[in-house]
């Protein structure tokens, strides 16, 4: 980012902050939805405010302006080496375990670029500058990670980090079956 801009910005957030009516509704609700896929394999699906995430995990102390601007103006290195940093506390705090009780982490996560969150980020400051009195609500980015487990998952505890501190949980195992239109109308119970 250009000095001259990051001072601009600067000035107008701690002139402005972020106005109390940007602080004065809860983001939507972060989210996990399980699927149990077969009797071992559990697939998980985050929908996160990753800008939220990132602050809880390396700052939640400081303010959320003075946080946003400190990220959105880091070198793109220096801010994916932040957003590792994030990412692996997510992951070493999410544990499972299934019937024989004991805990594991899951695996094969994946996680939007630390170009993609550092554009959030970006995006929310500039929000909070140009329209400071507006409610805008960060946007949810996924993240998905799969554990395999050494037996049956039923049934299946689940262990979350600090940094999820509240966690809407969908879980389910999906029914399938095929649908042919020479069949007719295909009907479904939930």
């Amino acid at each position: 980012m250009r000095p001259l801009t990051l001072a601009l910005l600067l000035a107008c957030t701690l002139t402005l902050g972020l106005s109390p009516a940007a602080h004065a509704h809860e983001l939507e609700a972060d989210r996990l939805t399980l699927v149990l896929r077969q009797p071992q394999h559990l697939s998980l699906r985050f929908q996160l405010n990753l800008v939220a995430l990132l602050h809880r995990s390396l700052a939640p102390q400081q303010p959320a302006a003075e946080f946003a601007l400190q990220m959105a103006s880091l070198e793109p290195a220096a801010f994916a080496a932040q957003w590792q940093r994030a990412q692996a506390r997510v992951q070493q705090g999410t544990r499972l375990a299934g019937a024989d009780g004991r805990w594991h982490p899951a695996s094969q996560w994946q996680w939007p670029t630390a170009a993609q969150v550092q554009a959030q980020v970006q995006q929310q400051l500039m929000q909070a500058v140009v329209a400071p009195d507006e409610h805008a609500h960060g946007e949810a980015l996924e993240v998905q990670a799969e554990w395999l487990a050494p037996s049956p998952l039923e049934p299946l505890s689940l262990q979350l980090p600090p940094e999820l501190p509240r966690l809407l949980v969908v879980h389910y195992q999906p029914q399938q079956r095929w649908v042919r239109p020479e069949e007719g109308p295909a009907r479904f119970r939930f």
